[in-house]
């Protein structure tokens, strides 16, 4: 029995006995690294499960942005995530709620921030910044650039695209893309100024004139105006080539003048005497490539005008022949502008302009003793004089039908002859500063012209932008 007591004590005592203090440690290590392989797995989960969720929300985003482009024609300025997505014309509502970048944010490698919207300048493009922490079945991990043509690696630019706008300015047009959006450092296409019927482009408002223009290499916005101007100054402008910025703004403004009041058309030469030089005072505005004069003698050129030294040798010759080129004498008209009001006392014409043979002369003097002004076209007895007008300013001599001959200075008749005028042209062509080959002039000239016959209202119109014309240039007389 001592035995057996002994035996079940010893058993006893065994089956009391627990772990031991290193089992313990061993049990709780195992358990801290399951735990912690548990939690570093369930956090892979999670940031798995918020990269799905910025893929599905950037997914999301972009077919709402196609139907947002094709009912409201362009994408939204901008995008406010957690707050709705209404039209910005239509008010209809797109999305009850843009969704945020999940957070964290900053899993893996990407950056604390918010879903990053820009639109592109023309409206038709966007861009949106996003980041995944690891690779999907789709995008590997890392910053991302959401399009409306789909995703790409990497973060989306700056929006350095800048904007090419292109405008006509009065009188005509441009063809090829007005507006244009284009890349930092890339080229703009080619746009092309037009120039309406009687209008040609002259230069750009940032003084090119290239045309067609292509920018090359933007790195800045660009905003130019094609200006245009009418084709008859162009002409004689790139004729003449030495006038300044003003005096080609002066002719500009006469032609204008001229048309608005419908003389242009009434006119087939005229001299504006403007340049300062022999070379520039030759052209013919209406067409400066015909009937240049050419000057004999001795002649003086300047500001002012040109003035010969009063010799019958010296005149210019403008080779416009009014008979050759079937012109009629009962509709006919000659003026110019004098500066000089001085009667010489030799017998003659002074400050003459046209050719005179007996009954049958197309001229016009300001200058004639014993008759003052006078216009002489066609038959001598049919020539309308006044002795006692002012000679200087702008002399007129019109014949508006065979009994209606007038002179005129400035806007005031001065005479008028009502005989019958039976006669035609001589064969001869129009000079300037003498009518005969016997006496010169040497009244300064400051405009001519010649052309159809001019009315009274014609007349008045034509002085008072004629007045302008020379008070532009500094030259105007009383």
């Amino acid at each position: 029995m001592a035995i057996s007591s002994i035996r079940l004590n010893n058993m006893t005592k065994k089956t009391k006995s627990g772990f031991t203090l290193i089992e313990l440690v061993v049990t709780i290590a195992i358990i801290g690294i399951l735990l912690t392989i548990s939690a570093i797995s369930f956090s892979n989960i999670r940031q798995k499960a918020r990269d799905a969720k910025r893929v599905s929300d950037i997914t999301q985003i972009q077919n709402t942005l196609s139907l947002y482009l094709r009912d409201e024609g362009q994408y939204p300025a901008s995008l406010t995530f957690g707050n709705a997505l209404i039209g910005s014309s239509s008010s209809s509502t797109y999305m009850t709620i843009l969704p945020n970048n999940p957070t964290p944010r900053n899993d893996g490698a990407c950056p604390d921030s918010e879903y990053l919207y820009q639109k592109s300048a023309t409206g038709t493009d966007y861009k949106i910044d996003f980041c995944l922490a690891e690779s999907t079945a789709q995008l590997n991990a890392g910053n991302k650039c959401a399009t409306s043509k789909g995703i790409i690696n990497g973060t989306c630019e700056s929006t350095n695209a800048y904007v090419l706008t292109y405008t006509a300015g009065a009188n005509g047009s441009i063809t090829g893309t007005s507006t244009q959006t284009v890349s930092s450092g890339a080229d703009g296409s080619a746009v092309t100024a037009v120039g309406d019927a009687g209008y040609s482009f002259i230069d750009w408002s940032d003084s090119s004139t290239a045309n067609p223009r292509t920018d090359i290499n933007v790195t800045d916005n660009i905003s130019v105006t094609a200006n245009f101007i009418d084709t008859d100054v162009l002409n004689f402008i790139n004729a003449v080539a030495t006038l300044t910025d003003g005096q080609e703004d002066i002719i500009n403004t006469l032609v204008t003048d001229l048309k608005t009041a419908g003389l242009w058309t009434k006119m087939d030469i005229i001299y504006p005497f403007i340049g300062g030089t022999a070379a520039t005072h030759k052209y013919n505005l209406k067409a400066p490539a015909d009937y240049q004069i050419t000057w004999n003698g001795v002649w003086t050129h300047d500001a002012n005008g040109a003035v010969s030294d009063g010799a019958a040798s010296s005149y210019g010759t403008t080779g416009w022949n009014p008979l050759s080129l079937s012109k009629n004498i009962n509709d006919f008209h000659l003026s110019f502008y004098n500066r000089n009001g001085v009667y010489e006392t030799n017998v003659g014409g002074r400050g003459s302009l046209g050719w005179y043979a007996a009954n049958t002369g197309f001229c016009l003097l300001s200058n004639r003793a014993s008759y003052g002004t006078l216009s002489i076209i066609g038959t001598d007895a049919a020539w309308a004089a006044k002795s006692t007008i002012p000679l200087n300013g702008l002399i007129t001599g019109s014949r508006i039908s065979s009994t209606d001959n007038r002179v005129y200075q400035n806007n005031t008749q001065q005479a008028i002859s009502t005989s019958t005028n039976s006669n035609n042209f001589t064969n001869h062509s129009v000079e300037i500063g003498r009518v005969t080959t016997a006496v010169g002039s040497a009244q300064p000239f400051a405009f001519a012209s010649v052309g159809t016959g001019l009315t009274s209202t014609d007349v008045s119109n034509l002085y008072t932008l004629i007045q302008a014309y020379q008070t532009s240039l500094s030259r105007q007389v009383p």
